[in-house]
């Protein structure tokens, strides 16, 4: 009878697990993207914040519907944003690293060390 009962449950149990992970998964998108758009807030336009403050609501809608297909189609949609924004936000914080540290004596101090270590190996 436990065996049979298992069997019954398992696909429930596989289903409710699918839908668990889809909604961490989800909310995980939903806190990378507000922090990208965090810190790019004064490189972005208003219009894109509004773009991804409707995107983050759709998932969190459909997080609360329960409903696994409606949340795999919203996150897809949110993904696809979070990547250009994650793109927008690391070439952001790559400029500001090169506009704050000077280059020249840095970069010759490393070409000069490097070139010392690969001496000291042969």
């Amino acid at each position: 009878k436990m065996v049979k009962e298992a069997e019954e449950y398992a696909e429930e149990d596989k289903q409710k697990t699918e839908l668990i992970n889809a909604k961490n998964e989800a909310e995980s998108t939903i806190n990378l993207i507000e922090k990208s758009v965090s810190d790019l807030k004064d490189n972005i336009t208003q219009d894109e914040k509004d773009e991804v403050t409707k995107a983050t609501e759709e998932v969190r809608t459909a997080i609360q519907s329960d409903n696994i297909d409606e949340i795999n189609t919203t996150h897809e949609a949110l993904k696809k944003l979070q990547a250009t924004y994650s793109e927008k936000a690391y070439k952001q914080a790559a400029e500001e690293k090169k506009d704050s540290t000077p280059t020249e004596n840095k970069d010759e101090e490393k070409e000069a060390e490097f070139e010392e270590k690969n001496d000291e190996k042969k």
